[in-house]
């Protein structure tokens, strides 16, 4: 595991899997795609991201907990809960191609995406 802090630091490359935990929404959208670019460069051909955090979808039935939190971080410490899809439009922008979600009941959901 290597830790750090994903807007700055370099990591080293080759890692088949990428797991970026509760990153996102801590983050603005131009420091979001500089962290997903620096996990691609981590990560070898073919590798594997999980992003777990809170998406927000723009159709259909939110689901309430990340509506809760939607409302919740920008008051408690000025975070915001991104859209999925603008979310993976960053990924594939990045060079991840998304290719599942991951419903976690009662959780954030995971991202998973493939690198290219």
């Amino acid at each position: 595991m290597i830790g750090g802090d994903p807007p700055t630091d370099e990591v080293p490359t080759g890692f088949d899997l990428v797991l970026l935990e509760h990153v996102v929404h801590r983050f603005d959208a131009k420091q979001n795609r500089r962290i997903l670019t620096a996990a691609r460069r981590a990560a070898a051909p073919g590798a594997w991201l999980l992003l777990l955090d809170f998406f927000l979808e723009p159709t259909g039935v939110p689901r309430l907990i990340d509506t809760l939190h939607a409302g919740e971080y920008p008051v408690i410490d000025g975070t915001t809960v991104h859209p999925r899809a603008e979310v993976e439009e960053w990924l594939v922008d990045a060079g991840w191609q998304p290719v599942d979600l991951l419903e976690l009941p009662g959780s954030p959901r995971v991202i998973v995406a493939k690198a290219r």
